[in-house]
């Protein structure tokens, strides 16, 4: 009777074990998702823009680049200087 408490107490806890690996195993996976989709988009936003550039629509480039701000969460830029041409 006592082996089959601890067969039933080692049960549970390998039971626990895989519900634990299970759950970081899902982690590891939304995260790998999250950095693909970065990857994706920091090689998707520059040709995006440098197209815009070429198409001479700075209107909207610069538009497209607000959008990707606030979507990043950086409200204010103070401190920070445009760099033009000639400067």
């Amino acid at each position: 009777m006592l082996e089959d408490a601890e067969t039933k107490e080692k049960l549970h806890l390998y039971e626990q074990q895989l519900e634990l690996c299970n759950r970081q195993a899902h982690e590891r996976e939304v995260f790998n998702s999250e950095i693909r989709q970065f990857w994706y988009d920091m090689n998707y936003h520059p040709a995006v823009l440098l197209g815009m550039i070429q198409d001479g629509d700075s209107g909207y480039a610069e538009s497209y680049i607000n959008s990707l701000i606030k979507a990043m969460g950086i409200y204010s830029l103070q401190g920070y200087k445009t760099l033009s041409p000639g400067a």
